[in-house]
């Protein structure tokens, strides 16, 4: 046998090196809302579930409708947002060892367009109050690349101006 083909049987193939991947780049989409109406909705009553942490039921919500200034790639022209106010939220609660990963989700389907946005239960009262003086007009929100008309918002805000660069890229 030459000496060639012996080396070749003994040799081993070297492993390739697997490199470790990172993390994913997340995509960052820009959603703005222009606010037409809004109204709130109460509800308090007995807790009849294991899921009450009292002897009360208590269930706020603001509604926000309006129209979809960006992206303007959706076929929705419409926007419905309702805006939780959480307890677990409010600021003595925010120092928890929790990794939140979205204060909200973004759904959308053909000409459907909602999103939940979740906020502390003692924001609710000043946003209200701004909503009810015409102070609030728009509605910003950074969400992630949707994936399958789903997206999770990772921050939003309420304005009254709206600027060039908030509709630009």
């Amino acid at each position: 046998m030459p000496v060639e083909q012996e080396r070749a049987q003994n040799v081993t193939p070297k492993k390739k090196r697997k490199r470790k991947m990172g993390r994913p780049r997340v995509e960052r989409v820009y959603h703005v809302i222009e606010i037409r109406d809004w109204h709130w909705d109460y509800m308090f009553g007995v807790a009849v579930t294991k899921f009450s942490s009292g002897p009360y039921d208590d269930f706020r919500h603001l509604v926000i409708e309006g129209a979809i200034l960006r992206p303007k790639a959706l076929a929705a022209a419409k926007a419905r947002l309702t805006c939780f106010a959480e307890y677990r939220l409010v600021e003595s609660e925010r120092k928890s060892t929790d990794q939140p990963k979205a204060v909200g989700w973004i759904s959308h389907r053909g000409k459907d367009y909602s999103a939940n946005l979740h906020m502390p239960a003692d924001v609710l009262n000043p946003v209200l109050q701004m909503m009810a003086a015409g102070k609030y007009r728009y509605v910003f929100m950074e969400a992630e690349k949707s994936y399958r008309g789903e997206a999770a918002i990772r921050l939003y805000r309420f304005s009254e101006l709206l600027t060039e660069d908030d509709l630009s890229g």
